[in-house]
């Protein structure tokens, strides 16, 4: 199937954990590689690190004190005033929510650091200087926690706190230095705490998404455990804004989760498949199969394939069709693509054999 021949080139794989999703997302990726396509993929646990060295991509770990960073606060085009929107909801990813006075205090500081380096809303030509880093915000916050009020003082030492971990020698808090360049581009971010990783993979994707605009090259870009998206109301949102404009960029976003409930109850999740030309059911558990045959009308037959399905199996869904679906994997692809951590090379080999 040629991802970009349908009405959009976005997808969707969805199943439950351990139900083949990563299988066939790699075996995907792969062979939209030999066919010339670029990819960059946003990996939560390591897992497509082997594809991306297997055609000789580059590997970027997300870690405190990694040597690759990337400055949310760049401006490409926008004011500081509406890079400053969009930082709030980072900030807000960051600190589980704002309240009406934290985010005053946010904007004042993101503000004042534009401020510091001349970049100002009423001088267009002074937003292609150099941008504020998070860095300098957070320096700005640190000083107020010494003049104001008590009430702002104390504000500012509770945002510094808890801002600290996600700023300081974080691969958000300098200039951008990444390269984009490599047909394959894999963002690990498996050596991050799990409460860091959705503002992680939130700068990840804005920062993706406005390098990938700016050429007309077939390009992928794969978002693994996307639930950890959607379930944030604000993140949802450019997820959804992601998809809906992806086209215009010759851009196909691929999609890969396994809560089903995500998707079928909020309207992010709707509008996430409304907005798929392409979805790829693997194996489902019996708790959520109800939900997927309202949505998606499967008959009996059809859930019964999807609550046994083997990692490669699944139903897809495209152009107006619905195909029961078996990937089969040559031997190299297997090796790559099995996600047992425990198979030794002739293990891998009886796999798939046994996968044929």
């Amino acid at each position: 199937m040629d991802l970009f021949s349908l009405s959009n080139y976005n997808g969707l794989i969805l199943g439950t954990s351990g139900g083949g999703k990563s299988f066939a997302a790699k075996l995907i990726i792969m062979r939209s590689l030999l066919a010339g396509i670029r990819a960059i993929i946003i990996d939560p646990q390591g897992e497509y690190c082997g594809i991306a060295k297997a055609f000789g991509g580059q590997i970027i770990y997300i870690k405190r004190g990694c040597r690759e960073t990337i400055n949310p606060l760049e401006l490409s085009g926008e004011s500081p005033a509406e890079r400053i929107l969009w930082a709030q909801t980072l900030f807000s990813l960051m600190l589980g929510g704002l309240t009406g006075g934290q985010g005053e205090i946010i904007t004042r500081a993101l503000e004042a650091a534009y401020e510091s380096k001349g970049v100002l809303n009423s001088d267009q030509q002074s937003w292609q200087l150099e941008t504020p880093t998070l860095s300098a915000v957070l320096e700005i916050i640190a000083k107020w926690r010494k003049r104001g009020s008590n009430e702002e003082r104390q504000a500012c030492s509770f945002l510094y706190s808890r801002l600290w971990p996600h700023i300081h020698g974080s691969f958000m808090g300098n200039k951008t230095n990444v390269n984009l360049d490599k047909q394959v581009v894999c963002f690990s971010i498996a050596q991050m705490p799990d409460w860091m990783k959705p503002a992680a993979m939130f700068v990840i994707m804005e920062h993706v998404h406005k390098r990938m605009q700016t050429d007309k090259e077939r390009k992928m870009l794969i978002i693994d455990e996307a639930w950890s998206l959607l379930r944030h109301e604000e993140h949802s949102a450019h997820i959804f804004e992601l998809v809906k404009t992806a086209r215009k960029f010759n851009l196909s976003v691929m999609l890969i989760t396994q809560e089903a409930e995500d998707l079928l109850c909020t309207p992010a999740g709707k509008a996430v498949i409304a907005n798929t030309a392409w979805k790829l059911l693997c194996r489902q558990d019996s708790a959520v199969i109800g939900g997927m045959r309202e949505k998606f009308a499967l008959s009996v037959q059809e859930q019964s394939f999807l609550l046994t399905a083997a990692p490669g199996e699944g139903l897809l869904f495209a152009m107006n069709e619905r195909i029961p679906l078996k990937i089969i994997a040559c031997e190299q692809e297997y090796a790559l693509a099995t996600t047992n951590p425990n198979e030794t090379a002739g293990e891998k080999k009886q796999g798939w054999q046994n996968a044929k």
